[in-house]
């Protein structure tokens, strides 16, 4: 699975990180944490075929960066056998003032019409979020939000060795006639990206299977991926950056 770089969370708000951990063997999960910045609410590990999913839901209590490792050790504690680390990020609240949307770029985020496209691009809302605050309240009150908890959040950062198969499970609210939304992927350069729909009735959720390319060792590229209902006519899109670097244990 990919491997969490960092991940980015709401302030004082529960954040969930995934990962797959591939072991036949008894094993151990110890977190590493500053627990005045970083607080473990809940540790969920799910048997996949010969593999644990792993969910850890966290409060991020400050904004800034900070560290989150994991060591996997074996049954008596004694023996590391793997290990990462990934940084928690909260970016901090502007606050605008004055005139703080004076730009003409500024004013295209000022247009009805065009504020829930550009809001729904994490690329363009990005400026519109940090100059006029104008997405943040688009987002919550206009923009159907597909994704759900335990998704990954918009614009966190994982890596992946470079030619093998790692898996981003995505989860998904379900439509006003009990369907799932359809998740597509918008293609990028030096990915090899295909989706598989779950058939558990009881959850929308999607595999996402993701190889990078041999030939671009140390690449880091964007890639997005699009919910959308068609009951409502919504869409939403999240893109993470995937760096391809090889995961060795210690």
């Amino acid at each position: 699975m990919l491997v969490p770089k960092q991940v980015i969370c709401p302030l004082k708000e529960k954040c969930n990180i995934q990962f797959l951990l591939s072991s036949r063997k008894v094993f151990n999960i110890d977190i590493k944490i500053d627990p005045s910045s970083i607080e473990i609410k809940e540790k969920e590990e799910v048997r996949v075929s010969k593999d644990f999913l792993v969910t850890l839901t966290i409060v991020h209590k400050h904004t800034g960066s900070h560290r989150l490792c994991l060591n996997l050790t074996s049954e008596n504690h004694s023996l590391v056998t793997d290990r990462f680390c990934c940084n928690i990020f909260t970016e901090e609240t502007v606050t605008s003032k004055g005139d703080a949307c004076v730009s003409d770029s500024a004013d295209d985020c000022k247009n009805p019409s065009a504020l829930k496209f550009i809001c729904s691009d994490p690329t363009t809302a990005e400026y519109c979020r940090k100059s006029c605050k104008l997405c943040d309240k688009q987002t919550k009150e206009e923009t159907e939000q597909l994704f759900i908890p335990p998704s990954p959040t918009n614009t966190s950062a994982y890596s992946c060795s470079p030619g093998l198969e790692c898996h981003m499970m995505l989860y998904l609210k379900r439509g006003y006639n009990n369907l799932c939304p359809e998740v597509s992927v918008i293609p990028s350069v030096g990915a090899s990206v295909h989706v598989f729909n779950n058939s558990d009735c009881n959850v929308c959720s999607v595999d996402v299977l993701i190889r990078l390319s041999l030939s671009h060792p140390g690449q880091r590229l964007q890639q997005c991926l699009q919910a959308t209902d068609y009951d409502f006519g919504s869409t939403e899109r999240r893109c993470y950056f995937l760096e391809n670097v090889q995961h060795t244990s210690p």
